[in-house]
């Protein structure tokens, strides 16, 4: 493959890797000498008064081997100088032609065009020279292997068996599978795994069997990545199947695809055993929860709110009260001072005066001076006169009044 990058218009030759146009004619150089394009050149420059300087360069195939393989192989020629414009490196009937750039540096560089040797899978590689007086060090860059494609197919017929076992290698591979590219890894005994991605950007699994069957693994959960189910508005409210279902018991997110667009449920912390709950904000502050029944493998879908409710003040119950009534009688409204609550009570400082006991009247009356108990055995004089001492202390006090 020759690859031409640059055109030129000069009287002089160009680089070697260049289209030269010069007097309406343009040429490409080819076997050593300028080649004009669409002209008959029977093996030769169709031009004779231009024609590159070539330094002929004859290796060994081990030596052209050794290069390849990323070594640096030194010839030793005693005309090698870096006025050459083509070194011709020749290996037994092959010929590799190595053109010269001159560097920002002033130095000429040589180098082939990029060789491609197809072996099992393609291997890149670029011949270089560097010019020296009397040596030619010849060396290889951008050694690589391209990775190989191994195409396979989907299925388990015994055709597309014997062909996937025919393209299949141990270990580890890239693969073009299903309209799609990927990695892949395979064992002749156990099988294998492959992870393809579309045009479109999905991902998909396959299962490699030993046998070389290949199907599509629906069930594959990524590892190390939260796991996200994508699941029509439609499925809500209708038992779904066995494989949706083990993926809701292990996903973290459910996408629901409904007539306003996709709408993602994040699962909920307090999921049980039982019944797993999805949960998703609306704008009225209230929740949109979706629960997946584990006995009946269905999803329904309800509104929950996330507001808070201040309950009504009562006895036991810690709540609410309003302010703003209206004192009624006796009854004296609460207020507020900074926010707190207090009851203003009307009072006034009025003294209170006892009034005297009378007949009709609660009154106030005089303590009487204390009188000794009489003895079981006193006389009827002392009787008496202790009587008429307590009835005296009764009229003095305002008790008894005439």
């Amino acid at each position: 493959m020759k690859t031409i990058r640059t055109l030129v218009v000069s009287p002089n030759a160009p680089d070697t890797n260049s289209i030269w146009l010069y007097k309406g004619t343009m040429k490409y150089f080819n076997n050593g000498v300028w080649t004009t394009i669409g002209g008959d050149n029977n093996g030769g420059g169709d031009n004779p008064n231009i024609q590159s300087k070539i330094l002929d360069v004859n290796i060994t195939e081990d030596q052209f081997t050794q290069i390849l393989n990323g070594q640096s192989v030194a010839i030793r020629l005693e005309e090698a100088d870096s006025s050459y414009d083509v070194i011709a490196v020749r290996v037994g009937n092959y010929s590799y032609f190595l053109g010269r750039t001159i560097q920002a540096n002033g130095t000429a560089r040589y180098a082939t065009e990029t060789i491609t040797v197809e072996e099992g899978s393609p291997v890149m590689n670029q011949v270089q020279a560097l010019v020296t007086k009397g040596v030619i060090s010849l060396s290889a860059n951008f050694i690589g292997l391209a990775p190989e494609i191994v195409k396979l197919e989907i299925g388990d017929s015994n055709e597309i068996k014997a062909y996937n076992l025919s393209q299949l290698k141990s270990g580890f591979f890239f693969t073009q599978l299903d309209y799609g590219y990927g990695v892949g890894t395979w064992q002749s005994s156990t099988g294998g795994f492959a992870h393809v991605t579309t045009a479109y950007g999905n991902e998909v699994f396959y299962t490699i069997g030993a046998d070389g069957s290949i199907v599509k693994d629906e069930d594959y959960i990524k590892p190390n990545e939260p796991y996200t189910i994508q699941l029509e508005s439609s499925q809500i409210g209708t038992p779904i199947d066995d494989i949706t279902a083990s993926h809701v018991l292990k996903c973290g997110e459910i996408i629901i695809d409904g007539s306003t667009g996709p709408v993602t449920y994040t699962r909920s912390v307090d999921s049980t055993a039982s019944a797993i709950y999805f949960t998703s904000s609306k704008k009225d502050d209230t929740l949109q929860v979706l629960t997946y029944t584990v006995s009946n493998k269905t999803i329904t879908s309800s509104v929950a709110t996330q507001r808070y409710t201040l309950p009504l003040a009562a006895t036991g119950t810690r709540g609410g009260v309003k302010v703003g009534f209206t004192q009624t009688g006796k009854k004296y409204p609460v207020q507020l001072d900074a926010e707190k609550a207090y009851v203003e009570v009307p009072w006034t400082d009025t003294k209170y005066t006892l009034p005297a006991a009378t007949k009709t009247t609660l009154g106030g009356v005089k303590a009487g001076t204390n009188i000794a108990t009489l003895a079981g055995d006193a006389d009827l004089a002392t009787v008496i006169g202790t009587v008429n001492g307590i009835l005296t202390q009764l009229r003095a006090a305002g008790v008894l009044i005439s």
